[in-house]
């Protein structure tokens, strides 16, 4: 893949979070909020936009399912290793947040069918570009490895080499501060969310490795014990897929999404 097949990778405009709050009296019989975990700052799959709003194509399915019940959408924002206990807890009633399904999840929340194919992709300086074009190089010799905390670049960075360094950060944008400081060598994070850090910053000292580390699917999760609302989840992805709707919505906030399945 060409470098410059990844500027393109933008995050579309931020969405209001959710109407404005009515002064007029609640309906008691009318469906409760939808309250969505998220955690910002990983552009284009969520981000916060100010004041509490959110955008990027998490928000924009979590708007589409809102509609899709009938139930007001609440964001409700949290550091990303904390949303599954929140979503036990039943502080939540869904995560959307751009998270990779892998067994260990499953034991704890249950996943609704994936919407998006993905991986882990490695950040580096310029400098070091030729070095990590197998990223398999991991595996062979130690780094200093920075990761968001509680993401799956967490989990996949504790089984690279066993003298690597894991140093995390609460967003990958402060990683890839990190990693131009030279306080870490690479930075492994969600394909996407690396690749529009670098269309946002095109003359900074990094880019994307054109090859992913590992290949993963995205899904929300739902809380145990919940069955309708993972079947109504469900059934708004078939529908989505069928018509279109889905395609479209990925392609809208990554416009060479389809990049990513020939990786």
């Amino acid at each position: 893949m060409k470098t410059r097949d990844f500027l393109y990778l933008l995050a579309g405009a931020a969405l209001p979070s959710c109407a404005p709050e009515s002064s007029a009296p609640q309906d008691p019989n009318a469906p409760k909020p939808l309250r969505v975990g998220v955690s910002g700052g990983n552009a284009p799959l969520i981000f916060e936009s100010g004041r509490g709003e959110f955008g990027g194509v998490e928000a924009a399915f979590a708007r589409m399912l809102g509609q899709e019940l009938g139930r007001e959408v609440r964001f409700v924002p949290m550091r990303f290793d904390r949303l599954i206990p929140a979503l036990q807890r039943g502080e939540i009633d869904i995560i959307m947040s751009g998270m990779t399904v892998t067994a260990q999840r499953r034991s704890l929340v249950d996943f609704t069918a994936p919407y998006m194919d993905s991986g882990q992709g490695l950040l580096v300086r310029n400098a070091k570009a030729n070095l990590f074009q197998d990223p398999q190089l991991l595996f062979i010799s130690p780094f200093r490895i920075g990761v968001q905390q509680g993401a799956i670049g967490e989990a996949v960075a504790a089984r690279v080499h066993a003298d690597s360094t894991v140093v995390r950060f609460a967003t990958p944008a402060r990683a890839a501060s990190a990693l131009l400081s030279d306080r870490v060598d690479v930075v492994l994070h969600d394909a996407p969310v690396l690749w529009h850090i670098t269309a946002r910053n095109p003359s900074a000292d990094h880019r994307v490795i054109p090859r992913l580390l590992t290949n993963e699917t995205l899904a929300w999760a739902v809380r145990r014990g919940d069955p309708g609302l993972l079947r109504q989840a469900n059934a708004a992805l078939a529908k989505w897929r069928a018509n279109g709707m889905l395609d479209r919505t990925l392609r809208g906030y990554m416009p060479n999404y389809r990049i990513l399945k020939q990786l």
